[in-house]
């Protein structure tokens, strides 16, 4: 006869903690599997544990600060608005956001409203070019390249050298350079400017004038002064000031269409041409 053998009881209550222990491993081992991401609850930081505000909130603040009406109060502001939410993690407390928000708003009152000006024209340079004189060369600080129309260059009989440079112009239309002229000397006063001038084919067939951009303008020394109106050419003359000319109104047609058109709006690469 076989003799039963007696097996103590489990105590549940002594091994609760590591059966749990255990089921919430492996519940982190299926997740983990399953390449869940648990978002994790972040810790308060204590108020004098947290640091200073940066330069980024800073400025995303005043953003926010200066979209205010002058009229609306910080205690309106502040909840309305929701300044606190870019100090939530720095020690600056109420009080401090409330000196800030008057800061701001001292700023915002000190504030000058300009007289709006209408355009002055454009700045002209007069230039002998292969003994021909061009009395109305645009100086465009918008342009990185000066331009010369194709039929001038066919009429002096230039050289021309390929180029595969293209422009892209402010509506964003594309037009390839029709070569390059390299070092042609252009005669301003009593000094010789040697200028690459990119050649553009004009549509309109028509004989327009040059345009020197800014490398030209940087060659020269030029100076703008948009409240005097005037430009300086500081490396060749410092006592000779070329005046704004003012820009001929478009013609418009019996539908009251402009039928005038500006090929490179003042921003890019080509002259402006007007019918």
């Amino acid at each position: 006869m076989k003799e039963e053998t007696v097996r103590p009881r489990p105590e549940w209550g002594n091994n609760f903690e590591q059966h749990s222990d255990d089921a919430l491993e492996s519940m982190q081992v299926d997740q983990s599997s399953e390449r869940r991401t648990l978002r994790r609850r972040k810790e308060k930081v204590p108020k004098h544990l947290k640091r200073g505000v940066n330069e980024k909130e800073m400025d995303s603040f005043t953003k926010r600060v200066l979209r205010i009406p002058l009229d609306k109060p910080f205690e309106e502001a502040y909840f309305i608005h929701r300044l606190w939410m870019f100090f939530r993690e720095t020690k600056e407390t109420e009080q401090d956001i409330h000196r800030i928000f008057n800061q701001i708003r001292e700023k915002m009152k000190q504030r000058i409203t300009l007289k709006k000006k209408s355009d002055p024209g454009k700045f002209v340079v007069p230039c002998l070019l292969k003994g021909i004189e061009f009395p109305c060369p645009l100086c465009d600080t918008g342009s990185s390249v000066s331009i010369l129309p194709k039929t001038i260059a066919d009429h002096l009989g230039l050289k021309i050298e390929p180029s595969e440079d293209s422009f892209t112009f402010v509506d964003y239309s594309t037009r390839n350079s029709g070569g390059i002229i390299r070092h042609l000397e252009v005669h301003i006063g009593n000094a010789l400017v040697p200028v690459d001038y990119h050649v553009l084919e004009n549509k309109q067939n028509m004989s327009s004038s040059l345009l020197h951009g800014r490398a030209f303008m940087a060659t020269v020394g030029a100076v703008c002064n948009m409240q005097t109106n005037q430009l300086c050419i500081t490396l060749i003359n410092l006592d000779v000031y070329y005046d704004l000319v003012r820009v001929v109104k478009p013609k418009t047609s019996n539908t009251g269409v402009n039928t005038g058109f500006i090929a490179a709006c003042h921003c890019n690469y080509e002259d402006e041409y007007e019918t």
